[in-house]
């Protein structure tokens, strides 16, 4: 492969990446604002994040049993059980927007033929955007609610990346090696 060759593909690869990290992030956005739609939303969501902060606390505050209280009542409101099912329903749909978005991926790359690898790099460029979204993802959450990202919240985000990533990688790799069985069949 040339230089230029080489160069143009990665200046593809670099777009494509852009691309997957948009279309995550806008979904996210969406769906974020979705499951929180009204102030009366947003406010039982912070003042549950606020209740069940001192649960998750590292000092050694313990919950009181109007605070357990208060959370059970403010689990069951109308409104928690809207955002509750609503971010649920929207996990669902990021798992089948991952699926198509990895196998448009994948077909992409083999019919222009742009690399020897599309496997390896469906993997890494789906790897890649998914990562770059992980942290303006929070905050705009948190823009988007009000409920505040304390330490401890940011430290196990932090932590868990790693693990994050290396299921990312493990999901990409099972979803294109289907894909690739496919293409294969239906292709050759």
């Amino acid at each position: 492969m040339s230089k230029m060759q080489s160069t143009r593909h990665l200046k593809q690869y670099f777009v494509i990446t852009l691309m997957i990290a948009t279309v995550t992030l806008s979904f996210s956005t969406l769906t974020t604002y979705l499951a929180y739609p009204t102030t009366e939303h947003r406010t039982a969501g912070q003042q549950l994040a606020e209740l069940q902060k001192v649960d998750l606390s590292l000092d050694q505050a313990e919950v009181t049993k109007a605070d357990a209280e208060a959370i059970d009542e403010l689990s069951a409101t109308v409104e928690n059980t809207y955002t509750t099912r609503m971010s649920m329903g929207a996990g669902f749909l990021s798992i089948v927007i991952s699926v198509a978005v990895i196998a448009a991926l994948y077909r992409y790359l083999r019919r222009n033929d742009i690399t020897d690898r599309p496997v390896f790099v469906t993997v890494f460029i789906n790897t890649v955007a998914s990562t770059l979204v992980i942290l303006p993802s929070v905050y705009i959450t948190k823009w988007l609610t009000g409920i505040p990202i304390d330490s401890l919240t940011m430290i196990f985000l932090i932590l868990s990346m790693p693990l994050a990533i290396g299921f990312t990688v493990l999901f990409t790799f099972f979803i294109t090696k289907m894909t690739e069985r496919h293409y294969n069949r239906s292709n050759m």
